[in-house]
This record gives structure tokens, sequence and C-alpha cells, in this order.
């Protein structure tokens, strides 16, 4: 019996025990969140951030690669930007809304004023991605955005707009809005004349967008060059623009095609889209006293002082102001145009046939870069520079009929068109010989003014010293092997001029005794 009574008190001691250990059991339960918040019904579907507090939007829940790029954007922290005494409708293109995509009405931000659409996230390009959340499989329900500018209200142009920021209204004015329809079916001209096939060749990968399926040729629309979901350069660029390296700077893509003859081409002794090779010295024949073709000639428009190499000038913002500095318009660069052509108030119009005077044009680009004192200054260097170049492009070839075809002596003027007629076949693309005329051709097409359509077209500014070294020493080899005379004898001393100029800038570029 007192055996069976301590049984009872040891049970009924450990009893108590055994139930405070149960109670502290160490096992943890999970109870996985929704994968999203479910949004009130005057969201209209936009989800907005899961977790506001960290950036986390919904749909990094699942696309996480796209989550960790898109946060190191600008488009992360749009609402932080806005000043303390922004209107509210300029809220709308800080934050998650029908702006920029395919929903309409009042909707995200707009509608519920919540923190949870703040910023330009995922939604705000792609759409309402309730649906998709909802039943990700059904293919119809995935939100895409719009890649071209057809539509401006679903498109970037919805808020990249406007007196303040005109991106689209300036990209519309330039070359780069326009589709040169003769190219399209050539796959070689495609990938820098069509912008889905130049997309697809930029990002590197195969993207996926709402208007994919159109057949349309597009032209070369704002996610060509910017990437939408990563910073990995500034402005958000696909590719850098301050590398002098052709492989990878962004407008050298394209903006370098033909830089120099060659042998049996059936382009002729003509240059195309060379621009990025005349930038960083790379373009052109190199005529005989050359050291070797591979020498750069680098001006200060290719050097370290100009990083930012074309962007410096093409892509250049300024602000114009009333003659009693009231605000007029803010130039965001997207004309593409160096020296743009402005109206009477200073606005750049998109017009490229005005004078090269501070009254037709703007030079804000060339004072602002740093180089140039004042606008004035930066006028009268390139009405120095045109002036030279001319006088030397002439020499070469006058071309009297403007077909942008050199025509033998008397038809055309210059060195080339006397060549041609006293040297039959000297003058000769389609052989596999690149004669000094060949070479020749070619330079007076790369950079005379008005020689030829797809030339530098820089008036020599992307690169004077090479410009003027290669006609210079064009001009040189000419009389050396066809005994040709100078048309005007007096710019003997310009061509000397123009060799010594490079040789006091690049030491030992021409080889000892050429020129004098």
């Amino acid at each position: 019996m007192r055996t069976t009574g301590l049984i009872r008190t040891l049970l009924a001691a450990a009893a108590p025990a055994y139930l405070l250990a149960a109670c502290t059991s160490e096992t943890i339960v999970y109870r996985d969140r929704e994968p999203f918040n479910e949004p009130v019904a005057a969201a209209a579907g936009f989800l907005g951030y899961y977790t506001a507090s960290s950036k986390a939007t919904t749909c990094g829940n699942c696309h996480v690669g796209h989550q960790s790029d898109w946060v190191t954007t600008r488009h992360a922290d749009a609402y932080a930007t806005l000043p303390a005494t922004a209107q509210e409708f300029c809220k709308s293109c800080h934050s998650v809304n029908s702006n920029g995509n395919i929903a309409t009405g009042t909707t995200g931000y707009d509608a519920t004023q919540d923190e949870v659409y703040h910023d330009v996230q995922c939604e705000a390009c792609h759409g309402p991605g309730l649906a998709h959340v909802q039943n990700p499989e059904v293919a119809a329900n995935v939100p895409l955005a719009n890649a071209n500018l057809t539509d401006d209200g679903s498109s970037c142009a919805a808020c990249h707009e406007g007196t303040h920021h005109p991106f689209v209204e300036q990209w519309k004015l330039s070359r780069h809005s326009q589709v040169e329809s003769h190219t399209v079916g050539n796959a070689s001209c495609a990938s820098c004349h069509e912008g889905k096939t130049a997309l697809l060749r930029f990002s590197g990968q195969d993207p996926v967008f709402r208007d994919k399926g159109d057949t349309e040729p597009w032209p070369t629309t704002c996610t060509v060059c910017h990437d939408p979901h990563a910073d990995r350069n500034p402005g958000q660029l696909r590719l850098p623009v301050d590398n002098p390296d052709p492989e990878v700077n962004l407008c050298m893509q394209c903006h370098l095609r033909k830089i120099e003859p060659s042998g049996g081409s059936s382009r002729g002794n003509a240059p195309h889209a060379p621009q990025g090779a005349a930038v960083v010295g790379l373009a052109g024949y190199r005529p005989a006293g050359f050291v070797s073709p591979e020498d750069e000639i680098v001006s200060t428009h290719g050097s370290e002082a100009n990083p930012r190499l074309c962007a410096t000038c093409h892509v250049n913002k300024f602000t114009v102001n009333d003659a009693q500095g009231g605000f007029v318009f803010q130039a965001v660069g997207h004309t593409f145009g160096a020296l743009p052509c402005v109206d009477g108030q200073g606005v750049p119009t998109g017009n490229s046939g005005c004078d090269y005077n501070t009254t037709s044009r703007t030079f804000a680009s060339c004072v602002g870069a740093g180089c140039h004192a004042t606008q004035a200054v930066a006028s009268t260097a390139l009405f120095s520079l045109r002036t030279q170049m001319n006088q030397l492009a002439d020499q070469l070839w006058i071309d009297s009929n403007n077909n942008e075809t050199i025509d033998a002596a008397p038809t055309d003027g210059g060195m080339l068109a006397i060549i041609k007629r006293d040297f039959p076949g000297a003058i000769n693309a389609s052989d596999n010989v690149i004669s000094p005329a060949d070479g020749a051709e070619f330079n007076v097409k790369l950079f005379g003014e008005g020689r030829y359509g797809n030339g530098d077209k820089s008036l020599a500014v992307h690169n004077p010293f090479l410009a003027k070294a290669l006609l210079a020493a064009n001009i040189t080899e000419l009389q050396q092997t066809y005994g040709v005379s100078l048309r005007d004898p007096g710019v003997a001393g310009l061509v000397q001029e123009s060799i010594d100029a490079v040789r006091r800038r690049q030491p030992g570029l021409f080889r000892t005794g050429h020129g004098r």
C-alpha cells in the first residue's frame, strides 16, 4: 500500500512538469504569408509594394532579379524626389497609377493615396498585376509594358514630357524618331535602323513587351538605349557613353560602321556612320607619311578632357529663360543636335538647316562642357575651322553637280576630278587595291562639308586635328603620286600648317621629311 501511494504521489507531481514541458516546446510552426496583399477595390487591381518600408514590390516576390536591379534606379526613389511644394498632379508621375500603362481611370495612388503605391514601381509601366498573381499560368493575365511610343499615355511618354522634362517632345524632333523604310528589309541595316531589332541587340536578350507583335518597323525608342529595369550606367543606359572603346560605347554601336576604304566595296570609296571613329581618331584612310595606319589622332573632343564623349554635346541640357529671367523651357538634349537651331525665344526647333551663328543656333553645349568661354568664342572657332576645311576639301574635289560622285574634269573640279580624267582606273572602288586617289576620295567624303550624305557631317568638329591632317596629307600624296597641282597655290601654307599642328600635338606621327 505504501508503494502504491508513493507511485501515485510521483505521478501526481510529474503531471504538472510534463504539462509545463509541453507548453514550452521549442518546435516552431511556420505560417506562410500570402504572396500578395489584397488591394482595395479603388486601386483597380494595382498591388504596389508588398512591404513599403523596404521597397519590396509585390512583383519582386517572384521576379527577384528585376526587384534587386530596380531598387537601385531613380524610379525606386521617385516619390521622395518630389519637392514639398509639389502640386497634386505631379504625384501621378511619381507613383503607381494609370500613367504609363494600359489602365484607365483613377487607380492606384490616385485613388487611394496609400504609400504602397509610392515610386515608379513595376506596375507603373506594366499595368495592374492582381489578375496575374491570382492565376499566373494564364498567359493573358501577364501584364506587359509597351516599348514603342505609338500611344503616349501608355508608355514612357506619359511622364517624360512637358515643359520641364520634354524628353518625348524633343525625341520626336530627332532622327531617332524616324524610320528609314528602305533600310528595314536589309538585315545588316535593321540592327541600327529598326527599333525592335536594335533592342534585341542592345539588350543582349529577347525581351517580351506588349507591342512585340507589331509588324511595322519601329524607330529608335526610349527602351532601345535605356534599360527600364536597371541602373548599370548613368541614366539607366544599356551601355556606357563614357567609354571610348567602340566595342562597348553606346553611341558607337551604330555611329561607327564603315570608317576606312575597303577593296571591292559595293558602297564605293565612301564612309557610313563614321562619327564615333572620327571622335576617337580611328576614321579615315592614312596617306603616305603616317607612321602606321593604326595610329590614333585624339582631339580634345575625344580625350580625357571630355569624358562623356558624344553625349557631352549631343545630349546637352540647358534652361531657356526670357529677357526678364522667367522660365520658358528646359531643353533635355533629346533632339541629339550638338548645335540645335532655335526659335526667337531660344527653344530648339528640330530643324537643321539654319545658319551657324549664335542667333540661329545655340552653342550652349560648347560652353556648358567647360571648353569654350562663351558661345561667341565657340562660334568664331567653328567659323575658322569651316573656312580651313573648305579650303582643303576644295583642293581635292568640288562636286559641281552635287551628285556625290567624282566626275572627271571639267564636270567636277579639284585634284580628284583631274586624276579621274588623266589616270583612268586610279579611282576604282571595285578592285582590291586602295590607291592614293581612292583614299583621298574616302577622306574628302568623310570630312568635306556637303560632299557626302553619310559622312562625318560634324563640319570636322568631332576631330579637327584628324580632319585637317588627313586632307593635307592626301593633297601631298596626290601631288607626289600623280603630279597634280593645287587649284589654289595659296593653300600650300595651310597644308603645311595642318601637318605641323598634328606633329606638335602628337610627335612622331609623320615620318621624317613628310611635308617640310
